[in-house]
């Protein structure tokens, strides 16, 4: 599920993970709706919210963001 076949490669988390960074990068953190809502915007496929959540939780579960305490996620490097 992280890395697809080459005909899905837009949809595999490494993808959706770098525009999250990007756009996380580009602001001061943003509520996970947002980063749906601005990821969507972003990229020309019809991305789901389970897909970007799956995206966030790998995100989170290699150290790369994290959730402040407005609830706002954060880049942590």
């Amino acid at each position: 599920m992280i890395i697809l076949t080459e005909s899905e490669a837009d949809f595999s988390l490494y993808y959706i993970g770098g525009y999250i960074l990007d756009l996380i990068s580009d602001n001061n953190g943003l509520y996970v709706t947002e980063v749906f809502l601005r990821l969507r915007e972003k990229i020309s496929l019809e991305i789901t919210f389970n897909r970007v959540m799956y995206a966030l939780d790998w995100l989170y579960m290699i150290g790369l963001i994290d959730r402040k305490e407005d609830g706002k996620i954060s880049k942590c490097i």
